[in-house]
């Protein structure tokens, strides 16, 4: 896991940004920080370049598409960025703590559920972009947090992978049958 390079007030790091009607941010985390968008559709790139482009950060910006790799990509990441305003299960969240990376994530239902604030992710509310700028920040900065959030995620993601899981049916099974 690569480190946040962040010194006095100047951050540079990879952050995937990834959500269901994500929303942007007019919060300027200082520094080159690279943006990974795995949710693109034709139709939202041309719009997420233009905003890119308009406020000055196109450079900064790599529009990714669909990718077999994205967990080695996520893994690679300073930190993962979950801006959804809705969720069901967020398994691209569990895919990213998985992957040993910090996650930043909005209260959106499904989400407020699964993880718990300065826990296991940074967890912002829905629309409110100062504080997911301010949170993405915080973990660039913070590596004894980033550190926190990565351990603590990867015990997340192992209670809820598929052997986890296929554990509990078991168990469940058994004991229905006694």
């Amino acid at each position: 896991m690569p480190p946040s390079r962040c010194r006095a007030g100047s951050c540079a790091g990879t952050v995937g940004v990834l959500g269901r009607d994500s929303v942007a941010g007019d919060h300027r985390v200082p520094g080159p920080v690279r943006v990974i968008d795995e949710e693109e559709t034709v139709l939202r790139v041309p719009r997420v370049e233009r905003e890119a482009e308009e406020a000055g950060v196109r450079d900064r910006v790599v529009l990714a598409g669909v990718r077999s790799d994205a967990r080695a990509v996520m893994g690679a990441a300073d930190a993962v960025v979950l801006p959804s305003v809705w969720e069901g299960l967020p398994l691209v969240g569990l895919e990213a703590l998985a992957a040993g990376t910090p996650l930043v994530a909005t209260a959106a239902r499904g989400i407020r559920e699964l993880l718990a604030d300065g826990e296991t992710a940074l967890v912002v509310p829905p629309g409110d972009e100062r504080a997911l700028g301010q949170a993405i920040e915080r973990v660039l900065v913070d590596r004894e947090l980033a550190q926190r959030l990565r351990q603590n995620g990867l015990e997340l993601a192992a209670a809820h992978s598929e052997e986890a899981m296929v554990a509990r049916y078991h168990q469940l099974y058994a004991e229905l049958l006694r």
